[in-house]
C-alpha cells in the first residue's frame, strides 16, 4: 500500500477536520508522506451554486499554511508537504501567479473544475439536461484546459485528470474511443509530460458518481505510453477518507504498468527534486 497520500483536504474549505486531526489519521493509517493541499481562492466569478467555502478559504489560507508549518514540529514522525490545489482558469494568470508566491508551497496542484463560469462537478442534474453533442463540446473544452494548465508551467501535480466523467462515464467513453477525444485527451497528456508534471492517480473517484479511479483504465493507459510519473492520493475531506481504498489503488496502478510512486521534494527541508517509493 503507499505510504505517502498527496490530496488532502481541511476545514479550512469544505472539509470537515484541521490539519492536526488529518495528519494523525495519516499515521494511523500507515502514510508516512501526507501532503496537505488545500484548496486555494478562486478569482471573482467562479463559484458553485450556493457556495460559502469561497469566502471562508480567503480568510482561512494563513492560518491553514501556519497549521501545516506547525503540524511539523508536533509530528516528527512525519514528513508533511505544504501544496495547494488551484482552480485553474485560463484568463486570470496573474491572479495564480500572485498567489503561487503567498507562502513557501512545496509542491501544487493544478486541478481543473471550471469550464467558463460553469463549475461541471457540481451536480448530475446540470448533465442531464445535455445532451451527447454538448457533452463531448464540454469533454473538449475541459481537455484544452488541462493541456492549458500545464504549459502554464506553474503546477507540480495534475489532479483527477478525467475529473469531468463524474456525471457521465459512458459517455465520456465513447468520447474516449472517438478521433477527437483521442487527439484531445493526448494533448493534455502531451503538454503534462513535456510539463514534467506528475500524475494523480486517485480514489476519490470510487466516492463520486462516476465509481471509478480517476484517470480511468483508456486515459492512464495513454499516459503511461507517454513516461508520466504517478503519485497516488485520495482527495480526502475528513479523517475517516485519508488513504480510501489504498489497496484497490495499488492494484491498479500495478495493472496498468505503475512501477512505482513518484512524489515531490521536501523543499522546506533543504532538498528538492523528486524521489521514488515503491508500490
Amino acid at each position: 500500500m503507499p505510504t505517502a497520500d498527496l490530496h488532502l483536504h481541511t476545514h479550512h474549505s469544505h472539509g470537515t477536520a484541521d490539519v492536526a486531526a488529518m495528519v494523525q489519521a495519516c499515521l494511523d493509517r500507515g502514510i508516512q508522506l501526507v501532503g496537505m493541499t488545500e484548496h486555494a481562492p478562486r478569482p471573482a466569478g467562479f463559484r458553485y451554486p450556493a457556495e460559502e467555502f469561497q469566502a471562508h478559504v480567503l480568510q482561512q489560507f494563513s492560518q491553514y499554511v501556519a497549521e501545516v508549518l506547525a503540524a511539523r514540529q508536533a509530528f516528527p514522525q512525519a514528513e508533511i508537504l505544504l501544496g495547494t490545489e488551484v482552480d485553474y482558469v485560463a484568463e486570470h494568470e496573474d491572479f495564480f501567479e500572485q498567489f503561487l508566491q503567498s507562502a513557501p508551497f512545496d509542491y501544487t496542484l493544478g486541478g481543473v473544475h471550471f469550464i467558463g463560469p460553469w463549475g461541471f462537478d457540481f451536480a448530475q442534474a446540470e448533465w442531464d439536461v445535455l445532451d451527447e453533442d454538448a457533452r463531448r463540446a464540454a469533454y473538449l473544452d475541459y481537455y484544452a484546459l488541462v493541456a492549458g494548465m500545464a504549459r502554464s508551467r506553474r503546477y507540480t501535480v495534475a489532479p483527477h485528470v478525467d475529473l469531468v466523467k463524474i456525471f457521465s462515464r459512458e459517455t465520456h467513453a465513447r468520447f474516449l474511443d472517438s478521433a477527437d477525444g483521442r487527439r484531445a485527451v493526448g494533448e493534455a497528456l502531451d503538454a503534462l509530460a513535456q510539463a514534467g508534471m506528475l500524475l494523480e492517480i486517485s480514489t476519490a473517484g470510487l466516492r463520486k458518481p462516476c465509481r471509478e479511479i480517476y484517470p480511468g483504465p483508456t486515459v492512464l493507459g495513454w499516459a503511461m505510453e507517454r513516461g508520466l510519473a504517478c503519485c497516488p492520493a485520495s482527495d480526502a475531506h475528513a479523517p475517516n477518507q485519508v488513504a480510501f481504498a489504498f489497496d484497490t489503488l495499488t492494484a491498479y496502478a500495478r495493472e496498468h504498468g505503475v512501477e512505482g510512486w513518484t512524489v515531490p521534494g521536501p523543499c522546506h527541508a533543504g532538498q528538492s527534486g523528486r524521489r521514488r517509493l515503491p508500490l
